[in-house]
């Protein structure tokens, strides 16, 4: 199996998944993962220069969007593992490709939270609302989450070695965690202070 379809088939298992946060300030989130966010989390919206993800890019191109490059994936055709690392843009990519999965989504539930995103503070272009954040020693992974109507969804997921993204920004502990299946089954549940 192709190592990006494999990525789909592990990150798949959480469609329909619903993470519910409470933080310290008692501040509450109930996150929504769907298929929709897969491209972006993966950062294939990055690559550009490939030609099918630079049309995925294009936010006027209401062809190719993220069930269309997601079925590309499936059926291991225009969007794979070597297509993505061929690109020139690849790099800027890497780490955040290589390490996103089930696992590590879940690891940044339970992390610090930052809380009224200022991408003024850094020049970016993220919406979010709150980035969950983790430092793993060598940089730092992030989890942004952005609201749609009354809806939370992961923006976009990450890795910078700095802590530029957090720093100067207001971070709060997250308290309490709970994550429902798309059948609305509690799979976990954590009070983590």
């Amino acid at each position: 199996m192709d190592p990006l379809k494999q990525k789909l088939v592990d990150l798949s298992t959480l469609y329909g998944w619903v993470f519910e946060y409470i933080l310290e300030d008692g501040t509450q989130i109930e996150m929504h993962l769907e298929r929709k966010c897969i491209p972006h989390l993966l950062g294939l919206h990055k690559l550009v220069d490939v030609p099918i993800l630079g049309r995925f890019a294009d936010k006027n191109d209401k062809v190719v969007n993220a069930k269309y490059i997601l079925s590309k994936i499936k059926k291991e055709i225009l969007v794979t593992d070597s297509v993505v690392r061929s690109s020139v843009h690849f790099p800027k990519i890497k780490e955040r490709y290589e390490s996103i999965g089930k696992e590590v989504l879940l690891s940044l539930c339970f992390t610090e939270a930052v809380i009224d995103f200022n991408p003024a503070l850094i020049n970016s272009m993220l919406q979010a609302q709150f980035l969950l954040f983790e430092d793993t020693g060598n940089g730092y992974r992030h989890l942004s989450i952005v609201k749609e109507g009354s809806t939370y969804f992961p923006e976009s997921y990450f890795f910078e070695q700095s802590d530029k993204y957090v720093r100067g920004q207001t971070t709060i502990k997250v308290k309490r965690v709970r994550f429902l299946d798309s059948k609305g089954c509690v799979q976990l549940e954590e009070i983590l202070f």
